[in-house]
């Protein structure tokens, strides 16, 4: 804190929008895109090129990690600080995520099997996988509910990553609690994790949102972003520099970016925290320092992404989904691209007719802008 004394405001002070922090969301979503269109869409010889391996690292740290340490920052800059508005919007994300699994999932993989394109349990994995698999939307479900519980215990951001150290510390012993009950296991492992079923566990996916907060507690209080920026990179190279040297000099460690068993990545440990943490943030500054000379266009269209990201998320699942079930075999290179400039270019303009459709509706039943309702 005093290294910080001379950069932070006791009170928020850097309140508006932050534009680094929509261009690095943005960016997160369309990572996220291109790395489910090669992992569903593409063939096997296509994760194996140049191209295939550079989708892959930026659909890992850029994308996933990034996405939750600013849903984290998110949760400090949002309007509404009320803990039971955060816990009711966590019950409703959770249970989108089963939605979700239904309509972009089993449902296409039903239809598709009746229609004798493969069998119900499709290349051996079993037909009820679809349907309770974890992936971003359950976790954050459960990261607003947790952080719910932090506001109502009035638990300040500033003690946030003594929680995130915990949880890190605690993953490797709990990862995979299970109760042998199936129904309630299916629950669990959102927040035990277990391979093959849950991409983002609580344990130790929570580390992020943590972090993210706190984050954000000191950026919204910054007098001034250039010192706040300088000095949070200089932090974080301190940190992840001899994460970094670590894992370099043991071989035996896989971390599965890129390289090795994706599971790693999906369910990390604690070497992961120091190495992904400082790298977020390092990302965003990269970001700060690059905003003024990106084109205001693509600025434009990060920002919306950066806004309306649950409703991206959603569409853009559902276009793949349904595309890997009913319509696509395994894709080469040159038409992995062509599937990446379609589901992009129909995601993004289904998101925005949607977001069009749900303002107009609002505006309807908006008693102060329809005066029939009055």
């Amino acid at each position: 804190m005093r290294v910080l004394d001379n950069i932070l405001s006791k009170h928020p002070v850097n309140t508006k929008r932050q534009i680094e922090v929509d261009i690095a969301r943005g960016l997160a979503v369309f990572f996220m895109i291109l790395v489910h269109v090669t992992g569903d869409l593409s063939s096997s010889a296509v994760g194996d090129t140049l191209f295939g391996k550079t989708v892959d690292f930026f659909g890992t740290i850029p994308a996933a990690p990034v996405f939750m340490f600013l849903m984290g920052v998110g949760f400090v800059y949002s309007r509404s600080q009320r803990p039971f508005n955060l816990f009711k919007r966590g019950i409703m994300i959770f249970a989108c995520g089963y939605i979700l699994n239904f309509f972009r999932g089993f449902l296409p993989l039903f239809i598709g099997s009746k229609m004798g394109y493969y069998d119900l349990n499709v290349d051996g994995t079993p037909w009820y996988y679809f349907l309770i698999e974890g992936d971003i939307l359950h976790f954050a479900g459960i990261a607003m509910m947790f952080t719910a519980l932090l506001k109502k215990l009035k638990i300040k951001e500033f003690f946030y990553p003594l929680i995130a150290i915990i949880i890190a510390a605690v993953t490797p012993l709990v990862g995979g609690f299970s109760t042998g009950i199936g129904f309630l296991d299916t629950f669990l492992m959102t927040i035990f994790g277990r391979y093959g079923y849950v991409f983002h566990p609580f344990f130790s996916w929570m580390v992020y949102p943590l972090m993210g907060s706190f984050f954000g507690w000191m950026l919204i209080r910054t007098e001034n972003k250039n010192k706040f920026y300088t000095k949070a990179v200089f932090t974080s190279f301190f940190i992840g520099v001899p994460a970094l040297i670590y894992y370099m000099a043991h071989s035996d460690i896989d971390l599965g970016i890129v390289v090795g068993d994706i599971n790693n990545y999906f369910q990390h440990g604690i070497l992961s925290n120091l190495l992904f943490v400082p790298f977020v943030v390092i990302w965003l500054s990269i970001w700060y320092m690059a905003a003024s000379i990106i084109p205001e266009v693509v600025k434009g269209k990060l920002l919306f992404w950066s806004k309306a990201v649950t409703a991206v998320y959603v569409v853009h699942w559902l276009i793949v989904g349904w595309a890997e079930f009913l319509f696509i075999e395994e894709l080469s290179l040159a038409n992995t691209i062509i599937a990446m400039f379609i589901v992009v270019f129909f995601t993004n303009h289904i998101t925005d007719l949607y977001i069009k459709i749900k303002d107009r509706i609002s505006e309807r039943n908006d008693p102060a802008l329809n005066p029939h309702l009055n």
